[in-house]
């Protein structure tokens, strides 16, 4: 891995960790503390040696910036593919029901999620094996844990299906489910997205809350006058509770 690295061949590095951490995984006795420490440890090195090979083309991009085209550096795949492949092991880990703890495992997918905020394997798998609220509100919504409040559609999307997920079970109620529908409605990245506004509408629609789905009807309409598709939600979804003379207006447009 080291002489990858040294050639700045990433990907390569990247196939050698994962084969240290398997062996690490099948040597051990299924042992996905020890099988994690090697992720992070060689995830910490890789991160180091990228960093350091972007600084050193940073550097040399300004010193013949006059001589040829600027270029902007992109980020390096290979790192976020070494934290996929620690998010494939644990969910093998859980599915097969072998004994883990959870913290860790949290704490893992933490990392990643932290790095990779947009990634919905990330998000998905920690929504999925969370069992607490304060859990998958830190990771999601805590900004203090050096993750700011998401601010794609995609992370946004991941937090509002986990929290309609807990307003399934006992205890839990919609008004966090609309809170964070709110919250994704109220940022740069979604206040202009037909997807996020549909979905707010379905899930209102869908407790039977018609009068609720109205109004969220005519709010997106008013941040999505030019999308097609979800004014015909009124002669759909909405049929039976928009009236005679508003669905008329529509069919005018």
């Amino acid at each position: 891995m080291d002489t990858a690295l040294s050639k700045g061949r990433h990907n390569n590095a990247v196939l050698f960790c994962e084969c240290l951490a398997l062996l690490t995984y099948l040597s051990s006795s299924n042992d996905i503390t020890a099988t994690l420490s090697v992720f992070s440890a060689q995830s910490a090195l890789l991160a180091l040696r990228i960093e350091s090979s972007s600084m050193a083309q940073t550097l040399y991009s300004k010193a013949n910036q006059h001589h040829s085209r600027t270029t902007t550096l992109q980020p390096d795949p290979a790192l976020e593919h070494l934290h996929q492949a620690q998010a494939q092991l644990i969910a093998h880990h859980i599915a097969t029901h072998l004994p883990y703890s959870p913290s860790e495992i949290l704490s893992a997918l933490a990392d990643s999620i932290k790095l990779f905020p947009n990634n919905s394997i990330f998000l998905n798998l920690h929504a999925s094996t969370t069992s607490t609220i304060d859990r998958i509100r830190q990771i999601m919504h805590n900004s203090t844990a050096h993750l700011p409040e998401p601010d794609t559609v995609v992370a946004w999307v991941s937090s509002i299906r986990t929290e309609i997920q807990r307003a399934a079970h006992p205890g839990s109620t919609a008004h966090s489910v609309r809170s964070v529908f709110e919250r994704a409605l109220a940022s740069k990245s979604c206040k202009h997205s037909a997807a996020v506004w549909e979905m707010y509408l379905v899930f209102e629609h869908e407790r039977g809350e018609l009068s609720r789905a109205k109004i969220v009807f005519f709010r997106g309409l008013r941040m999505l006058p030019w999308v097609k598709g979800f004014a015909m939600l009124a002669f759909t979804l909405l049929r039976g509770v928009m009236e005679g003379e508003e669905l008329k207006g529509f069919g005018d447009l």
